[in-house]
């Protein structure tokens, strides 16, 4: 989880797009072309995709904060034109990556996503395939990851900062250095709240309903505009547009690719609710449909249940249980594997979540929060480390003023 509109990095995609913050493409053409890279192209399809995943990941609605979608979407162009650059320039410096480091990384994030959902069977179950097609699928997107990640190795690794340099840039720059702002290191545990029985059932019943009215001779368009809670298809009469294979959630992609031309679907759960679906055309692996999204709505009971157990996990900790462990265990931040609950360091007036600087802004060092809400989930948080704000100097920002220092230079090289 990010808390800050830090730069984009591409990441490879495990869970797929979520439907109810689906954009389909403005022109709604086949496909069109983003960029184009020497030789290589960059597909507008293919932005969309990483984009709404990052969008997903971010809590960012694209029907409510157009604009932000807007930049998220630009962020994403520029990233994925970088890496293309870059993996150019790493065959050109014949940068090789081993079959071993490849298998190595993708066990890894494989084994972030087991200790995120459970058990390989439920990994399984909610892909629709293997763990072992996961990886064949995924083996050529680890090993341009790694390419690049070894071309920016080899290029910043050993760039440095002597110390006359740092002087020499202080007593240069002094004047227009920025003061440092108060800071704080942060770590949470996010628990995310899932709807629980009553809220399938309710979801599901709507579902049945509207199918009945569509078998009757109901109009899916209008059905879709009314009641479907995918909001922004719904303007198009539940329409999505033209998607590659791979873009959708495993049950809702595989029901879609059986049916025919204007044949509807029988009712659909993925973990987003309970769809029905239209197709109204294909070309190849390339499908057109409509569809209807009853979304599953959690109860204050299902929220009690997860503030109840924050409180647990805030007692624990009061009582002298490790952070890291207990976030390891029970965080459903997608990212926990990495940072183990540690969210680093953030400028309280940077705090792009408001109800993160409301709690940050009065608790204390070292003390842990009561759980509050936000888009993600409940959280508790906690400060591990506060940072008081005032001009730099070599004296007290020695490492802060290098780090700057090295950044230019890393710039220069990347540029």
């Amino acid at each position: 989880m990010r808390i800050t509109s830090n730069r984009i990095n591409i990441n490879i995609v495990l869970v797929f797009a979520i439907l109810a913050f689906s954009v389909p493409l403005k022109s709604q053409v086949v496909d069109g072309i983003a960029a184009v890279v020497g030789d290589e192209i960059i597909l507008k399809s293919e932005v969309d995709q990483f984009a709404q995943s990052q969008a997903i990941r971010l809590r960012i609605d694209p029907n409510r904060s157009p604009s932000r979608f807007e930049s998220l979407w630009r962020n994403t162009l520029k990233t994925m034109i970088d890496q293309k650059i870059l993996l150019d320039r790493a065959e050109i410096d014949s940068i090789e990556v081993s079959e071993r480091e490849v298998e190595e990384t993708l066990d890894f994030q494989i084994d972030g996503i087991l200790q995120r959902v459970g058990s390989k069977e439920k990994v399984e179950e909610i892909l629709g395939y293997s763990l072992n097609k996961l990886k064949r699928s995924y083996r050529e997107e680890i090993r341009k990851q790694k390419l690049v990640e070894k071309i920016q190795q080899r290029k910043f690794s050993d760039l440095t900062a002597g110390r006359r340099e740092v002087e020499d840039f202080f007593n240069e720059h002094s004047d227009s250095l920025p003061e440092l702002k108060p800071a704080v290191r942060i770590g949470h545990i996010l628990l995310e709240v899932n709807p629980g029985t009553g809220a399938n059932e309710t979801a599901f019943n709507k579902a049945d309903s509207l199918l009945t009215l569509i078998k009757n001779g109901g109009d899916f368009s209008e059905l879709a505009q009314k009641y479907s809670e995918d909001t922004n298809s719904a303007l198009n009469g539940g329409e999505l547009g033209f998607m590659r294979r791979g873009s959708l959630v495993p049950e809702f992609e595989e029901v879609s690719y059986l049916l025919s031309p204007d044949e509807v679907s029988d009712i659909v759960k993925t973990e987003f609710g309970y769809h029905i679906i239209k197709m109204i055309e294909r070309r190849g692996e390339l499908i057109n449909v409509k569809h209807i999204l009853i979304m599953l709505k959690t109860s204050n009971s299902d929220e009690k249940l997860i503030i109840d157990k924050l409180n647990m996990l805030k007692e624990r900790l009061i009582a002298g249980e490790d952070f890291e462990s207990l976030a390891l265990e029970y965080s459903d931040d997608p990212e926990i594997s990495s940072n183990k609950g540690n969210l680093g360091w953030f400028e309280l007036n940077s705090l792009t979540i408001p109800q993160f600087f409301a709690v940050l802004d009065t608790l204390p060092v070292g003390d842990i929060s009561n759980p509050f809400k936000t888009d993600f989930g409940y959280h508790i948080v906690t400060i591990f480390e506060k940072r008081e704000g005032g001009a730099l100097s070599l004296e007290n920002n020695w490492h802060d003023i290098e780090a700057i220092v090295i950044q230019n230079k890393r710039l220069k090289v990347y540029n």
